[in-house]
């Protein structure tokens, strides 16, 4: 009777297609993609004969319920109560055509339905996380409905490795999707993750609004978004700002920075007068010809559509640019530009975008107002499309019209061994002068300012002459500039109006000697590190500090120069950085901790401390002459977590052996 029975039940599963599959009925606790643990009980069942996968139960999908490239699954449905689709739940499935989610789920993980076949998709409004590549590589995938204001979420171990779109093709093909349509207010920061070639917003966005399935401000009167798979867009009439971001919004990480996402060639401005916002940071530049007939643009406009959409690099790889440089400046921006003899493109109120010239002595007229970004750029032309480097410039004369040079304006012109700088420029852009081959810099009388970057990494630069006028030198205006080997700066007494050296200011240079005299009231951090690997000893080298050094806002003494303070040493920050410590305790029970600091000059020793606790409780002390130190430091009763050290210089003032003390620097490291 039994054998009959269970014969039976057998036959009438089977006769009705329906099978509970061996992978399990999960009744456990599971990990969500959002990575909150919460109480699950969740299972599946499988109907072998339509091939239906239906999940059920209340909570989160457990982490580990895959169904990796199972090819028998085409629709699956999740049932009300299930908050949470796990990653990687059906990468690979491709015979999943269908998807039914339930209202109610928070979250889709990541990977969850890579190459699958779904052809049309509605994410709830409830989801609040969506997964890096959560429908990636899905190309029959055409229709979206989705919330917009989800939190994207990367996949924790290598995040790098895949795009960070949640939807896109796997191969390139162009089998993206048709239209994404959002059913809540949209984070317009997920754009980025998303492919498609028309994007609608709900209409009850306070923000934005659609017009043909591109992403406006709600009033229609800028632009904000171009979905990614356009090739070709005519912004409309009557827009009054288009922002870079876009058309140029970032869809990849990798270790190489971050890249631009769009398809986008060509982009026709709209006629009169409009506004150009830059916020795409240092996003790469993309090969789009811009046509910009009709329109009215300043120089700075086209200076700034020129730096996203024809960098120099593209102007050598792609051959079309190759063959006829020019064609995109004279046809894209006909009326605005033109193609001077010497072989500058100029805007009509005189900013040079480009030159094109055959290098040597390059001679500007009055008429130049400014030098834009990249003007003289050499940097990413290869070698092989231009080995005889006829761009290379010897020589060029700034006229004193020009009020403006541009970030990398002289940027890998190696050739380029001297320049002046009039005093009539008042912006300078980040890099302008760096990376170059000049040896010698004047600065006009009147220039007030060396803004940040300007001329690091001039690995050639010798000599530069500073007006009186100058009150600041910027953040690594001068770095790396590793050919300093003569006393360059001594004469900084000469500049009376100078009272600020920036962070970084002469980082990694190799200059003999410097006189800080005493209206210098701020120093940056690391100003006047010196690097030890230049073929120089360091200690060599001479810092004569002349005036309060209590007044600084930064500590400077950082690197391996000998400072001296002709004012005393109260309020000095020295560097220190960890040495060797110990992991667990050794001699005694006891923890070693050893340090280096930064060796200053007119001073009779330092004093060194570590201890086991943060408030220096029960701390080890040396007293020394030397600038390294290490000590054992008792651990105490509870179990040590981190060593803390400190060390002062200080000087003798008197016979009774009275110190006059630098401030206390610190450092700390943590332990296993």
């Amino acid at each position: 009777m039994f054998r009959k029975t269970v014969l039976f039940i057998c036959t009438f599963m089977l006769c009705f297609g329906v099978i509970w599959l061996s992978w399990g009925n999960y009744e456990t606790k599971a990990k969500a993609s959002t990575g909150t643990v919460s109480e699950s009980k969740v299972t599946y069942s499988f109907d072998k004969k339509t091939g239906i996968l239906t999940i059920s139960g209340k909570g989160d999908m457990p982490a580990d319920m895959q169904f990796r490239d199972n090819q028998k699954i085409k629709k699956v449905i999740v049932e009300e109560g299930v908050t949470s689709i796990c990653d990687y739940a059906f990468i690979g499935c491709k015979k999943l055509k269908t998807l039914i989610l339930p209202d109610g789920l928070l979250s889709i993980g990541v990977k969850s339905f890579v190459n699958t076949n779904i052809k049309k998709l509605t994410i709830p409004s409830s989801v609040r996380t969506i997964g890096q590549c959560a429908f990636w590589g899905c190309k029959r995938l055409k229709w979206i409905t989705m919330p917009g204001d989800f939190k994207f979420v990367y996949e924790e171990n290598e995040p790098d490795e895949w795009e960070f779109r949640i939807v896109s093709t796997s191969d390139f093909s162009g089998f993206a999707p048709k239209k994404i349509t959002f059913t809540t207010p949209l984070n317009i920061e997920n754009v980025s993750a998303l492919s498609a070639k028309y994007l609608v917003v709900s209409e009850d966005d306070p923000l934005y609004s659609s017009i043909n399935g591109v992403i406006f401000s709600k009033d229609g009167k800028e632009l904000v978004r171009i979905p990614s798979e356009r090739t070709t867009y005519r912004v409309p009439d009557g827009v009054e700002k288009i922002d870079i971001n876009s058309f140029h919004y970032t869809w990849y990480l990798s270790d190489e920075g971050d890249q631009f996402c769009s398809r986008l060639k060509k982009l026709y401005l709209p006629k009169g007068k409009f506004e150009i916002s830059d916020e795409a940071g240092n996003l790469e530049p993309q090969a789009i010809n811009v046509i910009a007939n009709g329109t009215d643009l300043s120089g700075r406009d086209i200076e700034l559509l020129t730096k996203y959409c024809f960098s120099p690099y593209i102007n050598a790889v792609n051959e079309e640019c190759r063959e006829n440089p020019t064609k995109w400046f004279t046809e894209g921006f006909k009326g605005l530009v033109k193609l001077l003899d010497n072989g500058c493109v100029i805007t009509n109120d005189g900013l040079i975008l480009r030159y094109f010239g055959e290098g040597g002595d390059v001679r500007l007229d009055s008429f130049i107002t400014g030098i834009g970004a990249h003007a003289f750029d050499y940097y990413g032309v290869p070698r092989e499309y231009d080995p005889e480097q006829p761009g290379q410039i010897t020589s060029i004369n700034i006229p004193d019209s020009v009020t403006y040079i541009g970030e990398y304006a002289f940027y890998d012109q190696y050739k380029l061994e001297s320049i002046v700088i009039p005093s009539s420029v008042k912006e300078f852009g980040d890099y302008c002068l760096a990376f170059s081959g000049l040896k010698k810099i004047e600065f006009g009388e009147g220039i007030q300012e060396i803004p940040a970057k300007v001329c690091c990494s001039c690995g050639q630069l010798e000599t530069v002459i500073l007006p009186e006028s100058l009150e600041k030198i910027g953040a690594a205006a001068f770095s790396h500039c590793i050919s300093f080997d003569i006393d360059v700066y001594s004469g900084f007494e000469t500049l009376p109006n100078l009272t600020e050296i920036g962070e970084m200011a002469f980082y990694n240079c190799k200059m003999k000697k410097f006189i800080i005299p005493e209206q210098i009231t701020k120093i940056g951090e690391a100003a006047y590190f010196l690097n030890g690997d230049l073929g120089r000893n360091p200690e060599d080298a001479e810092i004569i500090v002349m005036g309060d050094v209590s007044k600084y806002e930064a500590g400077f003494c950082s690197g391996k120069a000998i400072p001296t303070f002709t004012k005393g040493i109260e309020g000095v920050k020295l560097g220190i950085q960890v040495r060797i410590y110990s992991n667990g305790p050794e001699k005694d029970g006891k923890y070693l901790f050893g340090c280096s600091w930064q060796n200053i000059g007119g001073i009779d020793g330092y004093e060194y401390e570590a201890s086991a606790n943060e408030d220096f409780s029960g701390s080890a002390k040396l007293d020394t002459k030397e600038y390294s130190g290490k000590v054992y430091i008792a651990a105490g009763s509870d179990k040590v977590k981190t060593l803390y050290a400190k060390v002062r210089a200080y000087k003798v003032i008197d016979d009774k052996g009275t110190r006059e003390y630098t401030d206390w620097s610190y450092v700390s490291v943590d332990i296993d």
